[in-house]
């Protein structure tokens, strides 16, 4: 499952639509940062970010980290883990848990639900909103 993990985010990465819509659920529900999302706007969000666009996970310094994976049976399992990646900006997260659940189905294993959890949400929300006000 780590494996696969590390594989879907480095898809994502690549803005590798085919990639990730291998690696996802055709029922895929994405919680981040506030916002649900199903697989058709998953991969809607793919198509802006193409070619030159792309963003390599080295070049942020992306890291994963603490990994905690639960297997539920042989075709379920639940994985958590550290994901961090250089400050860009000291205002935007970069520092989150990230869950996920996958499911084998027809000898391949998809990601059904993701869901993170941003450490620096509550003061991120504060400079947005201070930000916003002026």
């Amino acid at each position: 499952i780590i494996d696969l993990v590390k594989r879907l985010w480095a898809a994502i990465g690549d803005r590798d639509s085919a990639q990730v819509a291998e690696l996802i659920h055709p029922q895929a529900l994405f919680v981040a940062s506030g916002v649900r999302k199903d697989r058709s706007q998953i991969m809607a969000d793919f198509a802006p970010w193409t070619g030159t666009n792309a963003w390599d996970p080295e070049d942020i310094g992306l890291r994963m980290s603490d990994y905690r994976v639960i297997v539920l049976s042989e075709t379920a399992a639940v994985v958590n883990y550290l994901l961090e990646w250089d400050e860009v900006d000291p205002r935007f997260p970069h520092r989150m848990y990230d869950t996920g659940v996958w499911v084998k189905q027809d000898g391949e294993w998809k990601e059904v639900f993701a869901h993170d959890s941003v450490f620096e949400w509550r003061e991120f929300m504060l400079s947005v909103t201070r930000d916003s006000s002026r």
